[in-house]
């Protein structure tokens, strides 16, 4: 299933499902929906939103933290529902490199 959300509109697989009136409006709703959900659920869903995403814009969405997000999407990978699609290492700087995530496709 692919989630997306642009202007204005919230698509499952293409189709739209839903138009909100303002991005307050939205953001209204995912608060709802990622209070409702799993953390690993809430996760999958903000990843959907962003289709391709880094760690850090993952979390913001989220209002998580880095090291918990980057746990969970790992966790995402391990279960075929996510993928790694680029990893880049800064030269010169520590700590993990920059991961940019996306949905696995459907099996």
């Amino acid at each position: 299933m692919s989630i997306t959300y642009s202007n204005n509109a919230l698509r499952v697989d293409g189709k739209k499902v839903a138009t909100f009136e303002s991005e307050r409006a939205f953001e209204i709703m995912r608060d709802a929906l990622f209070e409702n959900l799993s953390r690993d659920a809430a996760t999958l869903f903000a990843l959907s939103l962003l289709g391709e995403a880094t760690t850090a814009e993952v979390a913001d969405l989220l209002g998580s933290d880095r090291s918990n997000t980057y746990r969970r999407l790992c966790a995402l990978v391990e279960q075929g529902k996510a993928v790694i699609v680029d990893e880049a290492y800064h030269d010169g700087l520590r700590g993990r490199p920059t991961h940019v995530w996306r949905v696995a496709p459907a099996r």
